[in-house]
């Protein structure tokens, strides 16, 4: 099972379509965690790579409104908006988890980059963590996702303070249909106003 996991991690790094990535958490015997007491504890791997990556390419490359992401992009989104390492005035998800480790990841990034001399956000833009909760938020959630729970988004849009949570019809993805897409283009008009 390790083995297949290893495998899995690597098809993924090779393909690209992960942000980081989740191994389970060895016991201590060089086998991984199994049985209800170890449920879900997970080790995150390149998590805190993602998170530099993202909040760099945000700074060399300007001032956003809004940070818009799927699955764990989504993740990666409102935590950097929330620990002010990404200084924006909306996030848009779908299909994001809550990974708490995330969020530390993103608020010890914040942080180290405050103290350093050379930031590229200064003065007006220099967001507050606490201010980063106020940021408007609209996580969307498939009724039908096999990957992500409504309930663990839910737990995202709570975590992230000022998050409205939307349930649809359909699975891990952007919803497409007009009453959805008419709301995600409500609440980013709506929420970067003058």
């Amino acid at each position: 099972q390790q083995q297949q996991q290893q495998q899995s991690s690597a098809t993924i790094m090779n393909t690209g379509r992960a942000w980081f990535l989740r191994e389970l958490v060895d016991d201590g015997d060089g086998a991984a965690a199994t049985g209800e007491e170890h449920e879900n504890e997970y080790r995150y791997i390149k998590l805190t790579d993602a998170v530099e990556y993202v909040a760099r390419f945000a700074m060399d490359n300007g001032r956003y409104d809004a940070l818009m992401g799927f699955s764990q992009g989504g993740t990666l989104a409102t935590a950097l908006a929330t620990s002010g390492a990404v200084p924006v005035r909306a996030v848009l998800t779908a299909g994001s988890p809550h990974i708490e480790e995330a969020f530390v990841a993103a608020s010890d990034w914040a942080r180290k980059s405050r103290r350093k001399e050379s930031s590229t956000y200064t003065g007006e833009e220099q967001v507050d963590a606490d201010i980063g909760l106020t940021i408007p938020k609209l996580h969307l959630a498939g009724e039908t996702d096999a990957m992500i729970s409504t309930e663990s988004t839910e737990r995202l849009a709570e975590r992230g303070g000022n998050g409205e949570m939307i349930v649809h019809e359909k699975g891990h993805l952007f919803p497409t249909r007009a009453v959805h897409v008419d709301r995600m283009v409500e609440f980013l008009k709506s929420s970067l106003e003058p």
